[in-house]
């Protein structure tokens, strides 16, 4: 059966991973992405995102800014996938750590959803080791309870990690500011979602958006797992 052109496109749009309708304006309020902090808690970077204020003082973000941002770090991620490349997925804070856990589960993905451990993209050579460590030798060792769930808790989300990751995705800056600082000293391309009141202009792929809500954690995280798994 012949398709006309337009039904053709028609039909391509809707495989798309990165189709305009799941960017609906009821999705974003509904998940409350859109709402920063008071004006007077708001970093001055983040002027250029904000649309006004809402009944209670709180900063509302451009819709159009977030979905354009967020666009371009999901299409920057689709190209690191294809081209093979790692993406390490921090979230430290508590209430994102099943998020982070899922997120680098379903996507294959290397991933701290833990304390951060310092120097572990500065000082690799020992990182990587600690991790071979933990791989192969661990669950054979007669190792103390507590010890044994440190080192889980650390090195687990990393045991497919060999190498330096190509790219840090950052969900909560304000909480992994250690994380942003390693990437850059090494000149590590950073993806990260940031609140009003957090400096953006050092992050390479910033998205603005409502950090402080797991629902909006949560709605992000679910386009970043079906971006990358549509693009596989």
């Amino acid at each position: 059966m012949n398709h006309s052109k337009e039904e053709m496109e028609k039909g391509n749009k809707k495989n798309l991973p990165y189709n305009k309708k799941i960017f609906l304006t009821e999705q974003f309020l509904n998940y409350k992405t859109l709402i920063g902090n008071k004006l007077r808690f708001t970093n001055s970077e983040s002027y250029e995102y904000i649309f006004g204020i809402n009944f209670t003082g709180n900063t509302i973000l451009n819709i159009s800014k977030s979905i354009t941002l967020l666009r371009r770090a999901l299409i920057f991620i689709k190209q690191v996938k294809k081209n093979n490349g790692n993406i390490l997925f921090v979230g430290t804070r508590y209430d994102l750590r099943k998020l982070i856990k899922e997120i680098g589960n379903k996507t294959e993905s290397p991933y701290i959803n833990y304390k951060w451990p310092k120097g572990l993209l500065t000082n690799w050579e020992n990182t990587n080791t600690s991790i071979k460590f933990y791989h192969l030798f661990l669950k054979k060792l007669d190792m103390r309870t507590k010890k044994r769930s440190r080192m889980e808790n650390t090195f687990f989300g990393l045991t497919s990690m060999n190498r330096l990751p190509d790219v840090i995705f950052i969900f909560d800056l304000n909480t992994d500011l250690e994380a942003f600082k390693e990437a850059k000293s090494l000149n590590i391309p950073v993806i990260s979602f940031v609140d009003t009141h957090i400096p953006n202009r050092s992050i390479d792929y910033p998205i603005p958006a409502n950090t402080e809500s797991i629902l909006s954690m949560i709605f992000f995280t679910s386009l970043i797992i079906s971006s990358i798994t549509k693009s596989r």
